[in-house]
C-alpha cells in the first residue's frame, strides 16, 4: 500500500465511525473505527519516512521475531511522543474492546471514551497531514 491508499482507508474508516450513532450500543465498533483511522495516517507518514516501503514498511504492530521492523519500534523512533502515546492508547483500546471479556461485557459509555478517542484520532490527523505537508 502507498501513502494515498493510506489516507483513503483512514477517511474511510473516520467515516465508519459517524455511522454507529449517537448511542452505546456500537461503542466497540466505534472504538476500533478510530484505531484503524489512527492506524492507517500513521502508516501514510511511516511509508513516506521509512524506504523502500515494500522492505521496510511495517510489517505488525510488534515483531517479536523482528522488533526493529515492527510498528511499534518505527513510531517510537519516528514520531513526537504525544503522538505516539496518543496512537497507544487507541490501539490499546482497540484490543481490549475486542479481546478483554470484561471490557466487552462491560464496555464503557460512549460519553466516557468518545472525547478521548476523537481527540487522539484528531491529534495524530493533524499531526500526519502537517508532516506530509512538509515531507
Amino acid at each position: 500500500m502507498h501513502k494515498n491508499d493510506h489516507l483513503e482507508l483512514a477517511k474511510c474508516y473516520e467515516e465508519m465511525a459517524e455511522l454507529f450513532g449517537e448511542d452505546d450500543k456500537h461503542i466497540i465498533g466505534l472504538i476500533v473505527a478510530h484505531h484503524y483511522a489512527a492506524l492507517h495516517y500513521i502508516d501514510a507518514y511511516l511509508y513516506e519516512i521509512v524506504k523502500p516501503p515494500e522492505e521496510n514498511s511495517p510489517s505488525c504492530h510488534k515483531d517479536d521475531f523482528s522488533p526493529h521492523r515492527s510498528r511499534y519500534h518505527i513510531m517510537q523512533n519516528n514520531i513526537d511522543k504525544d503522538i505516539f502515546d496518543r496512537y497507544e492508547r487507541l490501539h490499546d483500546y482497540s484490543q481490549r474492546s475486542r479481546y478483554k471479556r470484561g471490557f466487552r461485557d462491560f464496555p464503557p459509555k460512549r460519553k466516557q471514551i468518545e472525547p478521548f478517542i476523537k481527540d487522539d484520532l484528531r491529534q495524530i490527523k493533524k499531526y500526519v497531514l502537517g508532516k506530509l505537508k512538509t515531507a
